[in-house]
């Protein structure tokens, strides 16, 4: 016997405030009715509309929007707005991200699905050249060069043919800088020539001068298979380790809170190395040895070793006192005291680790292959 349901209710708590339907519509329809009118994306429009209706004209978006400049809108919303607004506005940029990238694609067109001809000669001269050095070889080594040689030629030739694309305005170019998908390597095996192909010992078995929109033979094809082979393994095999790592890290760090302590008085500091940008802002906020606090800006940071506070020295008892963890990360999240600072740190450990793997594991495919090792890596960057 089925029984009829009649007029369910979402209790008000659960419901979404009725701004938000209405600006994220206003958004879709504004560019429905641009993209109707030209027949095209109008980015202007688009920056304009991000700016004006789904952040409410009060966080500007930098440009492009790759991840990085993503990253430092969200950052800054994350300031601006109460957390209601946040939670909406952060999913406006995802339906957006979605809704541009299937309604008004323009990833693809068919002018990059073949090489364009003024760089066809110029890859014939590259295989020329590579077939009379190898020719040529008298050993190892020289045989060596010769395919390092003509790799970088390739990857050099596809530079120029990616500056083509964004002179002439093709938006397969706003798809790999905005690091969404892909990259310059897949352009170059898809349009240039796909180059090495390894062996499942790691070995080079073969320099495939064909891409992949040409096709392969299939000697090419077979070869290539096993490059994809050991591809699948690594990632398979690898990513078992940092995915236990993670939860011994889990398990080690979840009894870590926020003591009540602003200062534990420690007079200990631990020595760390900034190699770089980025490195440099994910210890912003950190407090140095003076008690002075480590800013992106402070680019004069770069390649010099930094004493800084440290919740491996902290000698509060009940947690990791402020001074030790973070003061400004404390003050930016709103963080209470026994806050679970253990888990948010290990937590946030697994997509570092996992994508660590990955990148480990596709160095596999070129002549500097190499295993992971955590403790190597994690060394490199402190003494």
């Amino acid at each position: 016997m089925s029984r009829e349901i009649k007029d369910v209710r979402i209790p008000h708590v659960f419901a979404e405030p009725e701004w938000v339907q209405h600006d994220y519509d206003r958004f879709e329809d504004l560019v429905r009715a641009d993209y109707a009118k030209r027949g095209t994306i109008d980015r202007a429009l688009i920056k304009k509309l991000i700016y004006e209706v789904l952040m409410d004209g009060r966080v500007r978006p930098v440009y492009p929007l790759d991840a990085d400049n993503v990253r430092t809108l969200v950052s800054k919303m994350y300031k601006i707005f109460d957390n209601e607004q946040f939670q909406y506005r952060y999913y406006f940029l995802y339906r957006a991200g979605f809704f541009l990238s299937t309604y008004v694609s323009e990833s693809f067109t068919p002018e990059v699905l073949s090489l364009p001809d003024q760089f066809k000669a110029p890859k014939a001269k590259i295989i020329k050249e590579y077939k009379i050095k190898m020719d040529e070889a008298k050993n190892e080594k020289e045989n060596e060069d010769a395919i390092i040689w003509v790799n970088k030629a390739f990857e050099d030739l596809t530079t120029e043919v990616l500056q083509f694309f964004r002179d002439n305005n093709y938006p397969i170019t706003n798809f790999l800088d905005s690091g969404s998908k892909g990259k310059p390597d897949d352009l170059r095996k898809m349009l240039v020539a796909i180059g090495l192909s390894i062996n499942a010992k790691g070995e080079i078995n073969d320099v495939i001068e064909r891409s992949g929109s040409e096709g392969l033979n299939p000697t090419q094809f077979f070869n290539y298979s096993s490059q994809a082979i050991v591809s699948q393994y690594q990632k398979s095999h690898e990513t078992a380790k940092p995915g236990y790592l993670i939860r011994q890290l889990n398990t080690i760090a979840a009894g870590v809170v926020l003591s009540k302590l602003t200062d534990c008085g420690t007079k200990r500091t631990l020595s760390i190395k900034i190699i770089n940008k980025k490195m440099l802002a994910a210890f912003e906020g950190k407090l140095k040895e003076n008690g002075v606090a480590i800013s992106k800006r402070d680019k004069d940071l770069i390649g010099e070793t930094v004493k800084i506070r440290s919740p491996l020295y902290c000698i509060a008892e009940d947690g990791i006192c402020v001074n030790c963890y973070n003061p400004a990360f404390v003050e930016r999240m709103n963080l209470k005291e026994t806050a679970g600072i253990g888990l948010l740190a290990s937590t946030s450990q697994a997509e570092l680790l996992t994508n660590l793997t990955l990148k480990a594991a596709h160095t596999g495919l070129s002549l500097d292959k190499k295993a992971v090792d955590f403790t190597k890596d994690i060394f490199e960057y402190s003494e």
